[in-house]
């Protein structure tokens, strides 16, 4: 079934984020074009007492050079390319971080 909100039928992208993509996306305007989709607020994803975030998992892979990160969230979901259309839950979504104590989502 598509995502479906606010009338728009479909995820931006298909199939799912691989580390490799992601490592040139833009998070930023990927965030915005998310934010049509399921509305609230774009939040940065960053380290606390660091200078990065350290390896995040994606797939089975990770992406290691990220110093911050752009998502959407949408109450306790984060939507962005690696949690896809459905989002995960931002308890689940920390489990990603290799520091999930030390990131702030702001």
């Amino acid at each position: 079934m598509p995502f479906i909100v606010k009338g728009i039928k479909k995820w931006p992208w298909k199939g799912a984020a691989t580390a490799t993509v992601l490592r040139t996306a833009d998070c930023y305007k990927d965030a915005l074009k998310i934010q049509k989709i399921v509305g609230a607020e774009i939040i940065t994803i960053s380290p606390i007492m660091a200078t990065a975030l350290g390896a995040v998992k994606v797939g089975d892979d990770f992406v290691s050079d990220w110093i911050y990160h752009k998502a959407v969230r949408n109450g306790d979901m984060i939507y962005d390319r690696i949690t896809g259309p459905s989002g995960m839950h931002i308890d689940e979504y920390k489990k990603l971080f290799q520091y999930p104590d030390y990131v702030s989502f702001k």
